[in-house]
This record gives structure tokens, sequence and C-alpha cells, in this order.
């Protein structure tokens, strides 16, 4: 009888001394169900089918391991099939990520099956991202309110400027400031989540309840103390989901080429409109062989003003009513402004200027006022002489250990101007003059905390090189904000 392969279902095969055979069925995997394999039949002689194919020793051999090669194969096809990561979306049930390139947390690693029972909030942010860093020291005090039901995880994405080492200075430096401190884990340089979960623009939030559901995708205005406690109470939320406008691209004009519509043929043009969900914030800058665009995507009035006019933050007088002033900070506009390519920086400004003062519902002016400041002078009979330098070019070195940055070759009035710049948030000096009559190149060493609106600092390191800082009083430019007298727009 000759030898033969064929396909059957499993089952058990059992020989009688003359080589008859027979199978049992049997069952394979989930019930009912069978699976087909290949056998290999053996002759009613019983003499095994590879000597009947007069295989040698040494080529059964080389059957068999190049049949594991194959099945080691296939098993490795599939794994990786299995690793393909799908995006996930409002429902969707999250798997078990291991989630690595952890900081400001007690392990390297998170399981998310080990948070399972908490609500948990991934908070997709980047250090530069003021929104983003103004929402979480919000999040770190809901986190410590909630923290038996609550899990928060910042993440920052690899596609950022933002490297391990420049999260560690960033967690450091909250650490080293009162009330800033962060007590959430961050991952660092993730690769990963972001893949899960798509999005384009930041901050973004994504709400995973106890048992791992997606409950909500928002922006950072839904993460109060009443949602989170809802969430945590029924598991569930009702919530705006944040829709990211995936096809808008801000290094396209506004309404080209499908970007909101179609503009054809456009030289100069000007747009104000009110806030535009799902468009990110920020300025945006680009110009071609024609024309040039300036945007300034959803931010407030003063940002504005302050953005276009490049006015130091201590030279703005917001002259309002309370009221007025909250809306003139907070309330969130569209301008875009595109002139022929000709057009200079100056002539810029002036049209941004008399744009904001048309359609804001402020007015914004350049006026003399006699105001606080400080100034700088020289000490004693000092005249600056043993701060000077020979002529060259002008370098700042910034020494991170002493945390203090050095300029050779500049200017006491430029150097002033850099102090008045670096002004920000809500520790500020007044306005800094320069009253040494220096008029020639310096060498000056300054603390960083003299940029941050420590006077005491600044005061220190002025009189250790010969020169003073002291309160005045004096007549300057500032720039004042009042409201049109025709009424407030809306």
């Amino acid at each position: 009888m000759s030898s033969k392969t064929g396909v059957e279902r499993v089952g058990r095969k059992t020989s009688s001394k003359s080589g008859a055979q027979r199978r049992e069925s049997l069952p394979a995997g989930q019930a009912g169900e069978e699976v087909e394999t290949i056998i290999w039949y053996e002759s009613a002689t019983s003499i095994p089918i590879f000597q009947q194919l007069s295989i040698s020793s040494k080529e059964q051999k080389q059957f068999i391991r190049n049949w594991v090669l194959l099945l080691v194969f296939a098993i490795s096809l599939n794994s990786v099939t299995a690793q393909r990561i799908v995006p996930l979306n409002m429902g969707d049930k999250v798997p078990d990520i291991k989630i690595g390139n952890i900081l400001n947390y007690s392990k390297n690693t998170i399981q998310l099956a080990d948070l399972k029972g908490k609500l948990v909030i991934l908070d997709f942010f980047a250090t530069w991202c003021i929104p983003c860093v103004r929402k979480m020291g919000e999040l770190d005090s809901l986190q410590e309110l909630f923290k038996d039901h609550l899990q928060v995880i910042a993440v920052c994405p690899k596609t950022t400027i933002d490297t391990k080492a420049r999260l560690k200075d960033f967690i450091d430096q909250r650490s080293n400031t009162p009330g800033q401190a962060l007590h959430v884990p961050v991952v660092a340089e993730d690769t990963l989540l972001s893949k899960y979960f798509i999005y384009k623009f930041i901050p973004h939030y994504v709400w995973i309840n106890s048992n791992g559901m997606i409950i909500a995708v928002t922006g950072p205005d839904e993460l109060t103390a009443e949602n989170i406690q809802t969430a945590i109470r029924n598991n569930t939320i009702n919530l705006t989901v944040k829709r990211d406008r995936m096809e808008y691209n801000p290094n396209h004009y506004l309404l080209e080429n499908g970007n909101g519509g179609e503009l054809k043929n456009t030289v100069y043009r000007s747009i104000w409109a009110n806030y535009l969900p799902g468009m990110g914030s920020g300025v945006r800058k680009m110009k071609d062989s024609v024309k040039q665009k300036i945007a300034y995507v959803n931010n407030s009035a003063a940002e504005m003003y302050w953005l276009t006019q490049h006015i130091t933050a201590n030279r703005i007088i917001i002259d309002l009513p309370d009221s007025l002033a909250i809306l003139f900070c907070k309330t969130l506009y569209n301008y875009e402004l595109s002139v022929p390519i000709q057009t200079n920086e100056s002539q810029i400004q002036q049209i941004q200027l008399e744009d904001l003062n048309r359609y804001s519902g402020y007015t914004g002016i350049m006026e003399k006022r006699r105001v606080r400041c400080y100034s700088i002078i020289c000490l004693g009979d000092g005249n600056g002489k043993e701060l000077a330098v020979k002529p060259g070019k002008p370098r700042i070195d910034r020494n991170r250990q002493l945390e203090e940055r050095i300029y050779h070759g500049f200017t006491l009035t430029k150097i002033t101007q850099d102090l008045n710049d670096g002004i920000m948030g809500e520790k500020r000096y007044p306005i800094i003059t320069d009253e040494t009559g220096i008029t020639f190149p310096v060498d000056l060493m300054l603390p960083n905390r003299a940029f941050e609106g420590d006077t005491k600092a600044l005061k220190t390191a002025l009189e250790t090189q010969g020169l003073g800082l002291v309160e005045n009083e004096k007549e300057l430019d500032v720039f004042v904000i009042t409201a049109q007298s025709a009424g407030h727009q809306n």
C-alpha cells in the first residue's frame, strides 16, 4: 500500500497490529470547534513514512528543522501583528499599557492595570505651552484633593523640544518655587501614548474611568473639581469633546486652499474673529515672494497689544474697570494681517495698532506719565570705567551651574532692556532705567533671578560691580489701555 499525506480533522489515531488505523474525534480549542492539520499516514505494513520515501536520517533532521523554523516565523509574525497600535476613541477600552520613562515618581514605569479602580487623567503637555503650564498647578491641587480616587499623569511627547533633561530641569525649578512644586508623575519623550490617543493641539486631556474606558477627551476648561467628582462617583460624565481640526494647517493662509474657504489673488487683508475652538493658540508668521502674513490665533486683546507693539509688560498700564480688565485679559480673539512683502516692520506695527483699536473695543496709546521705577546708577564717584572692555563682538555666556549670565561687550542700555524684557508673569519690576551715563561696552554678571523679578538679587549683583539700584519716580513713556467711549465690543 503506497504512503500518502492529507488534511484531516484533529483526532486520536490508533493502529492495530496489522497497521489498520482508526480516529476518534476530539475537541480542539473552543467547544464545538475542530482544527484542520496535516496528517502523515503510515502504510498498512506500519513502515514509517520516511523509510518508505527512502529519506536518510540527515534529511529527516533537515526536514524537521525547516518545519520548526517555519513555525517560529509564523508565531513571530502573529506577535508583530498583535502589537500593532490602533488609535482609541471615546468609549473604547484602554489596553493594559506599560508606560516607561517616568519622572517624578517612585517607579520608572507605570502599568495602567495597576491603576484600576481610579479615574486616570492623561495630561498631554509641553513646557513651552503656556496654557499647559498654567493648568498644571491646578491639576496638582486636584490630584491632592482626590488622591485616593484620581491619578493624573503628565505626558510630554517626544515630538516636542522637551528632552528628558529639560523636563528634569522643569520639575526641579518648580520644586524650588513655593507653591509650584509638581507631585504628579511625568512621562518623558513619549512615543507610545501619543499613538493611542491622537491629537493635534495641546493641552489635551484624556479621562479614563476606573474600568479602563475612555469617558472624556477635553481641553483645560473642563478640568474642575466638580467634574472630577462626578466622573469618580458615576464612572462616566458628559463633557464637550475636544475635537482638533486635523485638516487645519497653521502654516497656510486662513481660508486659502480649503483652509476654511477659498481666497484668490489676495495682496492685503485684515481679519478679526471671535474665539475659534479646535484651532490651538499662538502666533504664526510666514511670507512668500508677494506677501507676508502674521496671524494671532486665539489670543486675548492684552496679548495682541503686547505682541504687536513690542512693549515690555511693565510699560503697559491697564486703565480699565475691574470687570473690563478681566475681559481684556481673558476673552480670546483671532486676528490675521496679510500685507505686501515690501511693507516694513514699522508700517506693520502701525496697521496692527489701528486694527486693534478699531475692532477690539479698547484703545491703546503711548503717552508720558509719571510712574514709579528703578534706576541703575554708578556708586560713589565711580564712572564705570572698571567695567569697560575692548570693542569686539558682543556675547552672553550662561553658567547653568551658578545660574547666572555674563554679558561681554554690551552697553548698559541693552542690558537694561533685557531686564525689562525678561519680566513675565506675576513677579514684575517697575520699569528699570539706565541713569549711569555709561555709553561704552561693558562686562557685567547678573544672576538668573535678576531676570525673574528678584530685586534683592539684582541690587546685590550690581553693587559688587560698582553699580547701584535705587527707587525713583520719573516721567516715562507708557502704553495706556482704555475702554472705547462707544462701549466695549463682545
